[in-house]
């Protein structure tokens, strides 16, 4: 029976010490430079990165060193833009099947606008023909020898603070067609990244349905 105990005794004080022998291995760079291989890692040196290695010198796992705080915020900018980037992609996706669409959808926009600014233009001559009546008016009385009233007056000052307002329009409508432009052409690049579709050229497909384009780097003069 004491033979036996001291048997079992020696067989778990041998499993004991080879479970020891057997734990992992700790390598890392001292405070030297210095590479270390040891079966332990000083607090210290955890934050600079550690590898943990088995017996047979096999990597088991590669633990990053710590970021700085610079570093942990350059790393969320990034993540935001990562994911900001991911949404618009998924929006775009649910928009469009293929750069096509987003051609059928410019093209169907700028229309929309080109006939907005043929509506000022045609208010903008209306109100000049009107203005031109009542300044010959004006010249007539003057010529009469008597004064503009104060009403003709103020329907002239109204006429042409119309046509001011209505060209000023004309001007943020051009504008509003360059943005939009660049706009719709870089959805579409985009999507072309994403489904491997290529894009046709912007102004070739504006071109083709002689759509109004101003330049595309500058807005245009509309008279």
């Amino acid at each position: 029976m004491i033979r036996l105990l001291i048997s079992v005794f020696v067989v778990t004080l041998t499993f004991t010490a080879g479970n020891a022998w057997s734990a992992n291995l700790y390598r890392y760079v001292d405070a030297d430079g210095v590479t270390v291989l040891d079966r332990t890692i000083p607090p210290e040196f955890v934050q600079n990165g550690y590898t943990i290695l088995n017996e047979q010198g096999g990597i088991l796992k590669v633990v990053p060193r710590a970021l700085t705080e610079e570093e942990k915020t350059i790393l969320r900018a990034e993540e935001q833009r990562a994911a900001a980037q991911a949404a618009r992609d998924a929006e775009l996706r649910s928009l469009y099947r293929a750069p096509d669409d987003v051609d059928v959808a410019m093209v169907a926009w700028i229309k929309r606008l080109n006939i907005e600014i043929s509506i000022k233009q045609s208010q903008v001559q209306t109100k000049r023909l009107e203005l031109l009546d009542l300044q010959g008016t004006a010249a007539d009385i003057e010529r009469s020898g008597n004064s503009i009233s104060d009403e003709l007056y103020n329907q002239i000052n109204a006429v042409q603070a119309g046509i001011d307002s209505d060209k000023a329009g004309i001007d943020a409508l051009v504008v509003r067609i360059v943005a939009d432009i660049k706009t719709f052409e870089s959805a579409k690049t985009r999507l072309s990244q994403l489904t491997g579709i290529a894009a046709k050229p912007t102004a070739a497909v504006l071109e083709a349905h002689q759509l109004y384009v101003p330049a595309l780097d500058s807005t245009a003069d509309v008279k």
